[in-house]
């Protein structure tokens, strides 16, 4: 870096670089996921939310059961079709995106890149990652975390009768010290003789205890 603005913590970490965009959280919402109309116990609920993003990473609080964030598309200029999926439950959503550059208000501290573009605002919330792994984390200090889905898993079981022909996700219920990781979330029927084929899912655990958006 020949010039500019760079932050470490006292690990020595870089936590702010002006070349770089930081991930702040710019919308917090609730979405509730429905079964599909005559769908057995091993179809998953879903249920889909449109957001205003530049590059959005979907987080979600899920207290009242287990979810995973199935896909994120895009849906025109600057719009995108956050698609959840899970058991039936009103869950919390969290959108990161790097900083609106219209900014925030108020007093604080504001790096931009040298492009001009907005790098790092004070005014916005930028979560803590707390754990990141493939188990279950749950002795956490009591607070209130969120999920990111860092690398989906899953597996297909073969056979005559549910709970086989079906394809099971990872899915996650957070609680207040930490995640559940549920590694047999239904999902959808799939064809007769199809054998079982893990795959190992990743998670990161998010601090959003103090988040106010």
């Amino acid at each position: 870096m020949a010039f500019g603005v760079r932050i470490r913590n006292t690990a020595g970490s870089v936590q702010i670089d002006d070349q770089y965009f930081n991930y702040a959280i710019i919308a917090r919402g609730q979405i509730t996921l429905v079964p599909p109309s005559g769908a057995t116990p091993y179809v998953a609920a879903t249920a889909t939310v449109r957001v205003a993003a530049q590059n959005p990473i979907i987080a979600i609080q899920t207290p009242n059961g287990t979810a995973v964030v199935g896909a994120v598309t895009p849906a025109g200029a600057g719009q995108w079709d956050v698609t959840i999926l899970g058991s039936t439950q009103t869950l919390t959503y969290f959108v990161l995106d790097q900083c609106p550059q219209a900014g925030s208000h108020g007093v604080g501290m504001r790096v931009r890149r040298s492009d001009g573009q907005i790098a790092f605002d004070s005014g916005f919330y930028y979560p803590k990652v707390v754990f990141y792994g493939t188990a279950t984390k749950n002795d956490m200090q009591a607070g209130s975390y969120a999920v990111i889905c860092a690398q989906a898993g899953g597996f297909m079981n073969a056979g005559a009768q549910p709970p086989n022909n079906y394809e099971y996700v990872t899915a996650y219920q957070t609680t207040p010290t930490g995640v559940v990781v549920v590694n047999n979330q239904p999902l959808r029927t799939w064809g007769a003789g199809i054998s079982m084929v893990a795959t190992n899912a990743r998670y990161l655990m998010l601090d959003v205890s103090n988040v106010f958006v």
